[in-house]
């Protein structure tokens, strides 16, 4: 165990004693420069940059041996895995981006990449260096081979001020293109250097940005199957001088490489002080070009497939750089947006929006309709845009992403994200045409659903309460009508007053549809006399579910009689046979009239005196005791009493006597009981209800026209009612 633990010491004492060597390329690139800001980084561990001519020689430094770590584009890495199996050269990690620049003299015309194949003479980088092999690759997507070119390239020889600037030969590039010598010149390097920067100052040369097919073919997926070798990239508008439109190219990336013997927690260290070297002398180029017109060094780097996905020869023992984060971030993402939705919807359930939704759609549905129609639409568009767009334009690249630039597109016109594809711009413009009709339907919709109750009352409006007069006792009436349980099971009824007395109290009341009080929402004012014949028919009242006449203490009966004589006018004039009036008597001696008028009205009348009522009230509870609470109960909506309600009977009912339907009810309703007590039947022009009917008394039987009064919880559905499937004989 000793022998053991002193051999462990010393490996890792001759580990941290070897020298790291970094091949870096030439002494005057960048890659030089990284790997010196490195060795300043960790002088403790004795970095070495190593000097080579290109990447080429980088990576064959690497495979034999000669150097222990390597900096090099993976385009590069990749077509070195392809030809050579078995390779010893393996990757670390991702250290940043470089993009594809193309710089044209500002005399030559060209309008697309195509237009390059015809220039005559060319600088693509030095022999052996990563912009030499990615330009290689532009030109065999253009049908240009680099071997085609012949004289046409330019050799670059070293200039005086050359070792300042890095790898780029900027006098000789500036010299060339004033003397019309040179007409296109290629280089991959991070955007915003200083050479770069004095180079697009120069006012002799343009960038040219890449068409959508040669994007498309340049960051496709080969048969190499490495994953990304370039990816999309977007140098932003005003980067340099004389570049005021963003310039779409390719990206990229930079690894960090390793023999496959080395030590992967060194690998590890040296990973990690690479990037942070590679920050500072980022933020070192931004302090040299601070002071220059229009140059300035982007924040962000193109999004790149994680190389963790990509098949490329790692080092055993080193975590990839595809951390959990990353992936998990879209889904934490849409979580987040479902509990934000979730939320807001349970704030608006809590509030009754969806009361509000539900009454919006009974009364008008075409809004619903549209809105569902562009919504569609804009699904659609962002769906075409992200598949016509996503492997060329980094703003169509997810859904999410195509989803928000057409969200940019309705609100401001696209700005910066524009689709590179004729077909994507097609597209684009017909979501364009489809953003006034959005905000049209959703402000008119959205206007209706939080001020509607400041509306006048709907035009056509049809199937709700019309109560004709105001009192006091108005107010509970629509709070019953309006009871949650109500709504629950039969929706929410617009309830509209006619009166002619405005009082201060009933405009009370019409605010407190504004949202305080939730009973008087769908609730309408109309202006007019109850007995006049316009004023009822203003108010629908031809068209009403039901109407209930409020006695009035100052005009008496008179008035209610007068309007029920009114609507009996109306109603026959439109044909209606149905029409279903309550009328409240101040007078228990005018129920006569009322049921004289009810035998040839057309539809239900039926007169009530409170004054009566509560006298049979008074008698009743005088001999029994305790009965007045059942009353009450009787006539409280409440979840926890009973009420009244009558319903359809269904034809196999008819013929069948009372007693054996109300035992097939209270059958088919075992735990929430729906409990039959009478039937509902026109006698003489009255409506007459036969509670409880005796053996061959009306009721017994059941006849067409009847409604079976039923005792329950809840209100009935409608159906609710079991259908016999034969029908049963009459019992003697």
């Amino acid at each position: 165990m000793v022998g053991l633990a002193a051999a462990l010491l010393w490996g890792s004492v001759a580990e941290a004693q070897r020298p790291i060597t970094i091949a870096a390329g030439r002494a005057d690139g960048m890659y030089w420069r990284l790997a010196g800001a490195v060795a300043q980084e960790v002088p403790a561990r004795g970095v070495h940059p190593v000097m080579t001519q290109g990447v080429e020689e980088s990576l064959e430094k690497l495979e034999r041996g000669e150097v222990r770590f390597a900096l090099a584009q993976q385009d590069v890495v990749s077509e070195y895995f392809l030809n050579t199996p078995g390779t010893r050269v393996k990757v670390v990690g991702r250290i940043f981006f470089e993009y594809l620049h193309i710089f044209v003299r500002d005399s030559v015309h060209v309008e697309q990449t195509s237009d390059l194949a015809r220039l005559r003479l060319w600088w693509v980088g030095e022999p052996g260096s990563g912009t030499r092999l990615t330009a290689s690759r532009f030109l065999d997507s253009l049908g240009t081979p680099l071997s085609s070119l012949g004289g046409r390239i330019l050799l670059s020889s070293a200039s005086p001020r050359t070792e300042a600037k890095g790898s780029i030969p900027v006098d000789l590039l500036i010299q060339e293109f004033r003397n019309d010598r040179l007409d296109v010149a290629m280089l991959v390097a991070t955007p915003g250097l200083p050479p770069i920067c004095e180079l697009m100052g120069s006012g002799t040369v343009s960038l040219l940005p890449l068409d959508p097919k040669t994007l498309r073919e340049l960051t496709a997926e080969e048969e190499t199957h490495y994953r990304r070798q370039t990816v999309l990239g977007r140098i932003p508008a005003n980067t340099y001088a004389n570049q005021s439109e963003p310039v779409a190219t390719i990206a990229v990336p930079v690894l960090f490489l390793a023999r496959e013997n080395e030590h992967p927690e060194t690998a590890r260290f040296l990973l990690q002080a690479t990037r942070e070297a590679w920050a500072r002398l980022v933020a070192k180029n931004r302090e040299a070009v601070a002071g220059k017109t229009a140059c300035k060094i982007p924040d962000n780097s193109p999004e790149a497939a994680p190389l963790g996905k990509s098949k490329l020869h790692f080092l055993a023992g080193v975590e990839v750089d595809d951390p959990l984060w990353p992936r998990l971030r879209p889904l934490i993402k849409w979580i987040a947006l479902l509990l934000a939705l979730s939320t807001l919807g349970f704030w608006g359930y809590q509030r009754g929006w969806h009361e509000q939704v539900r009454i919006l759609w009974r009364q008008d549905r075409l809004p619903f309709l549209l809105a569902l129609l562009l919504a569609l639409g804009i699904a659609l568009v962002t769906l075409t845009t992200y598949l016509l767009e996503r492997g060329i334009n980094e703003h169509f690249s997810t859904l999410g992403e195509s989803f928000w630039s057409i969200t940019i597109y309705l609100f401001s016109g696209l700005e910066g994200r524009s689709p590179y594809t004729e077909e994507g711009r097609i597209v684009a413009a017909l979501g364009l045409l489809l953003g006034p009709a959005f905000f049209a339907v959703t402000s008119g919709w959205m206007a209706r659903f939080f001020i509607h109750r400041e509306k006048r009352m709907p035009y056509n409006l049809k199937d709700h309460f019309l109560l004709l007069n105001w009192s006091p006792r108005a107010a509970d009436v629509v709070r019953e009508l309006h009871h949650p349980i109500i709504r629950e099971r039969e929706g929410t009824f617009v309830v509209v007053v006619l009166t002619d007395d405005e009082s201060m109290e009933l405009r009370r009341f019409k605010e407190a549809g504004s949202g305080r009080d939730e009973a008087f929402e769908d609730f309408f004012i109309s202006v007019g006399n109850p007995t006049d014949e316009r004023a009822l028919c203003n108010a629908n009242a031809a068209d009403t579910r039901s109407i209930l006449i409020l006695s009035n203490d100052e005009h008496g009966d008179e008035r209610t009689i007068r309007s029920v004589l009114m609507l009996r006018k109306i109603a026959r004039e439109v044909g209606r046979t149905d029409l279903h009036v309550v009328a409240e008597l101040t007078d228990p001696a005018n129920q006569s009239v009322l049921e004289e008028l009810a035998k040839d009205f057309p539809g239900l009348l039926e007169p009530i005196s409170g004054m009566q009522i509560r006298t049979f009230l008074l008698s009743q509870a005088a001999l029994s005791a305790g009965i007045v609470g059942f009353y009450s109960e009787l006539l409280k909506i409440s979840p926890v009493t009973n009420e009244m309600y009558t319903l359809d009977l269904p034809p196999g009912a008819l013929g069948m006597t009372f007693r054996d339907y109300a035992a097939m009810v209270l059958k088919t309703y075992p735990d929430e009981p729906l409990v039959p007590v009478g039937v509902q039947r026109m006698i003489d022009g009255r409506s007459r209800m036969l509670t409880n009917p005796r053996r061959g008394a009306p009721g017994w039987v059941l006849e067409a026209g009847d409604r079976l009064l039923v005792m329950a919880y809840l209100p009935p559905l409608p159906g609710a009612l079991p259908i016999p499937q034969t029908g049963e004989p009459l019992r003697p």
